[in-house]
């Protein structure tokens, strides 16, 4: 499978429905003992942006975008509306000089660490023990896998604030459309899923 780097119509995707799925095997016993089984190690998004496309301009452009992508056969960047920003995240450190960039999740009671792979152009802002970074001089990024690789050795903690798209591919390989009444438009279904990447 591919992978483009370019983004969803972000004025499609801003009238979607996301919704965040876990893999997670529940047993009962016979006493009424629950156990359970955590199969993923990360979870993943799913979307359908069927009821967000009503006029003439967003159904061709849609059109287009399933069409460059050849349907679900390439992946692509997709902006969820409700979570797409990241403040005083904390960078996961891979060697001394670079860092993934990830962002916490977290209460009392647990917490949860996603790794950031697809960075939006120009968002970001870098901090080595609280200190602003400024690119190329100190640290440079790759936008394609959140990585940063920095020019000298930090003196940490490296945070970070960003905005980030999600990976995601087309589910099905058909595009159904009505035409509902002139310049009115409905898709009924279409649906997205979060690539690993």
């Amino acid at each position: 499978m591919g992978f483009h780097e370019v983004q969803f119509p972000t004025d499609i995707s801003y009238g979607s429905v996301f919704t965040v799925e876990d893999q997670v095997v529940v047993i009962e016993n016979g006493a009424g003992n629950i156990s359970t089984w955590q199969q993923w190690t990360n979870p993943r998004m799913k979307a359908n942006i069927a009821w967000a496309v009503k006029t003439n301009a967003e159904l061709a452009a849609l059109l287009a975008f399933f069409h460059a992508r050849r349907g679900p056969a390439n992946g692509f960047r997709v902006k969820n509306w409700r979570d797409y920003t990241g403040t005083s995240q904390t960078a996961t450190m891979i060697t001394t000089r670079t860092y993934q960039i990830c962002k916490l999740y977290s209460d009392a009671g647990g917490s949860y660490t996603k790794e950031i792979k697809k960075l939006v152009s120009g968002t970001l802002k870098v901090y080595d023990n609280g200190t602003l970074k400024s690119t190329p001089a100190d640290y440079t990024v790759d936008i394609t896998t959140g990585i940063i690789t920095f020019t000298y050795d930090p003196v940490t903690p490296v945070t970070c604030d960003f905005e980030y798209d999600i990976p995601m591919r087309f589910v099905d390989s058909e595009l159904p459309q009505t035409l509902d009444s002139y310049g009115i438009n409905s898709v009924k279904e279409i649906n997205m899923v979060e690539v690993r990447l």
